[in-house]
């Protein structure tokens, strides 16, 4: 009882300083992902080995996971130059020195060589891919260079495999998937995908979510919006081989997190109408019964509805 109490402060806690060493702040966004992901680093229940987070940003959530973390390697990529400057002068200075997190400016895509990008000037600022398209009409551009997932995990691994990746590249996703299959082939890695729900850019999850499943990987979605504009998904995409050592765990982190709803299959209307279909789960959950993690990797797999089973008096 005093676990599950434990479980549900680290799972809704907005912000959590590391008891470790107190160096590092959970992100303040996208909190329940965040969360799910503490909780499975923290159970063991990623397979050993370094963790990219492509698309950094300012470097928060990576400089969070190298403290959570500290003995996996995370390498932090980020295409802005500004962005880049701003992780150097923070998270590794002469009194502040993040010896597992690497700093490495590259934008993830599906070939080698050198783009141009538009020169942002302020930290924070995101590269998108229509930009990345159309850079050579900007006035002023930055040359960085594009790599791919697989060519990065050679360059900068040692003798670990790829264990997680967080790819949060703005439009972006299939050309950084189209150059990862021998990763996914090899290393097998959880991969988190931020996709786009709305707009035109739909069209790019579900060819996100075809790639994943002929890998022969399974979608959950995390229940909240994401990006500045509130139209994002984040897609948690786990190994088919991996499943049953998940389940047998009996992770109270992820059947708190299916129970509650904040994880659940992909399906149209777990995408599109996430939140209420989140909460009425948590309204029921104590009167019918509520699903574990088995319960919804067996609605992933089958598409069947899930049956609580109705508790009696």
């Amino acid at each position: 009882m005093f676990g599950l109490i434990a479980l549900c402060v680290t799972l809704f806690t907005p912000q959590r300083r590391d008891p470790i060493n107190g160096l590092c702040l959970r992100p303040h966004w996208e909190r329940n992902l965040y969360a799910i992901l503490e909780g499975m680093l923290r159970e063991g229940l990623v397979l050993d080995g370094d963790i990219v987070d492509s698309g950094a940003h300012t470097g928060a959530g990576a400089c969070w996971l190298a403290c959570i973390a500290p003995s996996r390697q995370i390498l932090a990529v980020e295409p802005s130059a500004n962005n880049i400057d701003y992780m150097m002068r923070t998270y590794k200075n002469a009194t502040f020195h993040l010896s597992n997190m690497h700093v490495i400016h590259a934008l993830l895509g599906s070939r080698s060589g050198a783009v141009t990008v538009p020169a942002h000037h302020n930290p924070g600022k995101m590269v998108t891919v229509e930009e990345i398209s159309v850079s050579q009409s900007y006035k002023v551009v930055d040359l960085i260079n594009m790599t791919t997932l697989d060519a990065l995990v050679l360059e900068y691994q040692s003798n670990m495999r790829l264990a997680m990746a967080i790819i949060d590249v703005e439009g972006s996703e299939v050309d950084v998937l189209r150059g990862a299959s021998d990763v996914l082939k090899s290393d097998r890695p959880i991969m988190v995908i931020e996709v786009f729900v709305q707009h035109k850019r739909a069209r790019r999850m579900y060819a996100v979510f075809d790639i994943m499943k002929k890998a022969e990987y399974a979608l959950f979605v995390v229940d909240e919006w994401c990006g500045f504009e509130m139209e994002c998904r984040n897609i948690v995409c786990i190994p088919r081989e991996q499943l049953s050592r998940l389940e047998l765990s009996e992770s109270p982190t992820l059947d708190l997190a299916a129970a509650s709803g904040r994880l659940q299959p992909v399906r149209n209307e777990t995408i599109f109408n996430l939140e209420a279909a989140g909460k009425g789960r948590i309204h029921r959950m104590y009167g019918e019964g509520a699903p574990n993690f088995a319960d919804i990797v067996r609605v992933e797999a089958t598409g069947v509805p899930f049956q609580p089973a109705r508790m009696t008096p």
